[in-house]
């Protein structure tokens, strides 16, 4: 299938169900310009906000996943942006000023992997137990809870 680009970005010819996926990988001070030149590019829509944890680097994975709502060419067209960050610190500029949904996908993130947004808004625990507080179950190292034993 041959594609075309649309300002600077290949784009597949219509056809139904055609997706165009392209993987981003930078480093973490990186992320809010290449956001902002993705939104000028007309990407209005995060997807989705994803983390795994890596422990043999000592790090955690963002996985940002972005599209278009209102130009229906740059709809068939998903950037994946990947952000590692130190495990023992993980924290990161929160981008929810940019898109105010992604607040709640960051707190979730924040929830499971104890990640930090900076400008986040949301302070308390959104999907956990307050008790779980510096628990974090989609880390590698998380023990389940067993007849009351951590």
């Amino acid at each position: 299938m041959t594609k075309r680009k649309i300002r600077g970005i290949p784009v597949p010819k219509k056809s139904k169900g055609k997706k165009t996926r392209q993987v981003r990988e930078i480093s973490p001070n990186e992320l809010r310009g290449e956001i902002e030149k993705l939104v000028d590019n007309g990407f209005d829509h995060l997807k989705s906000l994803t983390g795994v944890d890596r422990p043999e680097n000592d790090q955690i994975e963002l996985i940002y996943h972005l599209s278009s709502y209102s130009n229906s060419d740059l709809q068939r067209v998903i950037i994946e942006i990947r952000v590692r960050i130190d495990k023992d610190n993980p924290r990161i500029e929160s981008i929810s000023d940019i898109w105010p949904s992604s607040k709640y996908i960051e707190a979730e993130t924040r929830d499971l992997l104890g990640v930090t947004f900076e400008g986040n808004k949301i302070r308390s625990p959104l999907i956990l137990p307050e008790e779980l507080e510096d628990e974090h179950p989609l880390r590698k190292d998380f023990k389940i809870p067993e007849e009351g034993i951590r």
